[in-house]
């Protein structure tokens, strides 16, 4: 009798310890107005708590099935072409060809997380305008379309880009994991092509949990190659440090 009411315990404060998990994001979401508030979270993957508003806290989180990507930050960085000073999140996601290196910012509209600089085996680096948009922020609503023209820098050219958002489910069960996000993100030029399209799926706490490229390899854009000088990380500090490239 003992053993079982210990059990009984055990399992109240289990299931407990899961609601106070689930509230934030069972109160970011409006059933009848069919919006969500997605806070910066579900991205890094870190705790939230539960307040709507966007703030870089800091983050340093290990996932995928290797744990081979990680989310830290957020760093000071220096823009090396526009010269803006910016917070910004650091990924890395290590593959077989070598290890790729992303930087995240807010965009000035704190609408979305943008990808502002991108280094990866083969490709080099590229570097994108603080609009450049990857992961929807705040509020939207179901179905929601936005676009996002934003700059990209490529040997001392500025190439106007749009990125397009498009909520697909705004909030469901993946895998067991309630409150999933599921996104197409497009990327087209000024001719209305499209370069990209990829699907996205977030789940709290898990960040990223599935991806699709769905557009076909033929029709994927030959990316040119950088000639900027990489720049090192310095954590909480102002300091921009530069490093000759190899």
């Amino acid at each position: 009798m003992l053993k079982n009411s210990f059990l009984a315990i055990l399992i109240f404060l289990f299931l407990q310890s899961c609601a106070v998990v689930q509230k934030p994001w069972i109160e970011a979401e409006n059933q009848k107005a069919g919006t969500r508030f997605i806070p910066v979270e579900l991205w890094t993957g870190e705790r939230w708590n539960g307040a709507h508003e966007l703030t870089m806290w800091p983050a340093d989180f290990t996932f995928g099935k290797r744990n081979h990507k990680r989310i830290s930050g957020p760093f000071t960085w220096l823009h090396p072409v526009t010269n803006e000073e910016l917070n910004a999140y650091q990924r890395v996601n290590e593959t077989k060809k070598g290890t790729k290196k992303h930087l995240f910012t807010i965009n000035p509209d704190r609408t979305g997380l943008a990808k502002i600089y991108d280094n990866r085996p083969v490709v080099g680096e590229r570097l994108q305008s603080v609009n450049a948009v990857l992961f929807p922020l705040g509020w939207w609503k179901k179905g929601e379309r936005r676009n996002f023209p934003f700059f990209e820098y490529v040997d001392g050219r500025k190439i106007e880009r749009t990125a397009t958002i498009r909520i697909r489910r705004l909030s469901f069960t993946y895998k067991g994991i309630e409150h999933a996000l599921k996104y197409d993100w497009i990327l087209k030029d000024t001719t209305g092509k499209i370069l990209f399209h990829e699907r996205f799926i977030f789940a709290p706490e898990k960040s990223l949990v599935y991806f699709k490229n769905r557009l076909k390899t033929g029709n994927k854009r030959s990316i040119s190659k950088q000639k900027t000088t990489p720049t090192v990380l310095k954590a909480d500090s102002k300091t921009k440090v530069r490093v000759k490239s190899q």
